[in-house]
């Protein structure tokens, strides 16, 4: 979690989403690098317990949406339409289908300089399958492939790259 904590300092994200807590780690990492972190959470029990590690560390600017992605994009698109990130980390619901439905969702809420980090990019072939389109989607201009993580960037300055990195 500490290349979540530099990615994120690096490029000096304000604003971030995370979709999928988990336990929290990530959402630690993020908080410590932005300014604030939303992350989303399907499962009330997990939520909960991220909360309090929350709590614990003392982190003020983490807001916990209880919510599947599918109510949270629904609630973003009705009431917070101008709502732009700096740092997307989608690390849930690793499904290769909807990954690529959660990214054209999140596309609104990019801008040029947004970074967005999936995580899990070989966990399944579905998953594998989104990756690479991903890739040559028209919007991306940069893709990293870390094995572990996909980063995309949408700087339309640049030509369209993709780079692979053994970490």
């Amino acid at each position: 979690m500490k290349l979540l904590y530099r990615i994120g300092d690096y490029f000096k994200t304000k604003q971030v989403l995370e979709l999928g807590t988990s336990l929290g780690t990530g959402t630690i990492s993020l908080s410590l690098a932005a300014n604030q972190v939303r992350t989303v959470e399907g499962s009330a029990e997990v939520a909960s317990y991220a909360r309090e590690r929350f709590r614990e560390f003392k982190l003020e600017n983490v807001q916990v949406s209880q919510q599947t992605f599918d109510q949270f994009f629904k609630e973003l698109s009705n009431t917070r339409s101008e709502e732009r990130y700096d740092l997307i980390y989608i690390d849930g619901h690793h499904d290769g289908t909807a990954t690529l439905d959660y990214f054209e969702k999140i596309l609104p809420h990019c801008h040029e300089d947004t970074v967005v980090i999936l995580d899990d990019i070989y966990w399944s072939q579905g998953m594998t399958k989104a990756w690479k389109k991903l890739q040559k989607h028209s919007k991306v201009t940069v893709s990293i492939d870390t094995y572990d993580w996909g980063i995309i960037f949408f700087r339309p300055q640049q030509r369209q790259q993709a780079f692979h990195i053994k970490l």
